[in-house]
Order: C-alpha cells, then structure tokens, then sequence
C-alpha cells in the first residue's frame, strides 16, 4: 500500500492515514462518493484537516486484501488529478458571443 497508512484495524472497521488527502476536503469528498458506491462499504468518514479516513465494511462481501487495495487505486487516482480549473465567475461561455445558426459573431 503506497498511497496510505493502516492506523488502526478491526473485524469490520479500518482506519488509515493518506498524506494525499490532507488538507484536501474535496478529495475526501470524492473518496468518500467512490467508496460508499460499493455495496459492502456501509460507512466512510474522512478527516481532512489530517487525511484520515474510516471505513466501516461488510468482510463477507468484500475481503481487506482487496478493498484495501480498491482504497489505494482510488487514493492513487485522486492525487494524481490535480485541482480543475473552470471557468471564471461570471464569464460567459465563448459560445454565447456568436450566432448559433451562422457560427458568426453577433453584431
């Protein structure tokens, strides 16, 4: 496991640490939609200001080895993308400014 570190670990419970995620609530967002997907994930609580997540699993549906290393694809993932970057506030989008029929820009 690259991208985390188990702190601590029960029958159904894990916690971890990824460096990846802290100080990233938006990665933890996305972490915590990804994860909660999947039917044997029955609860995922992020701690962003330190990275630190908890996941509650059902081991019957799903074995450690491989959730674990689920978490670490995804987490891997997400630190790769970088932040997006959309478009300013207020801008209009480049297509209002021309005439949709004749692809010319409106007089």
């Amino acid at each position: 496991m690259k991208s985390f570190r188990i702190v601590h670990r029960l029958s159904r419970r894990i916690r971890f640490v990824a460096p990846a995620l802290s100080r990233q609530p938006e990665r933890c967002y996305i972490l915590e939609i990804l994860l909660r997907k999947h039917r044997a994930v029955k609860d995922v609580r992020t701690v962003p200001g330190i990275g630190s997540v908890t996941l509650h699993y059902d081991p019957a549906q799903l074995a450690e080895e491989r959730l674990l290393a689920v978490v670490d694809a995804v987490i891997g993932n997400i630190a790769v993308a970088g932040p997006r970057s959309g478009p300013r506030r207020g801008a209009k989008p480049a297509s209002s400014a021309r005439d949709t029929a004749s692809g010319f820009p409106e007089a």
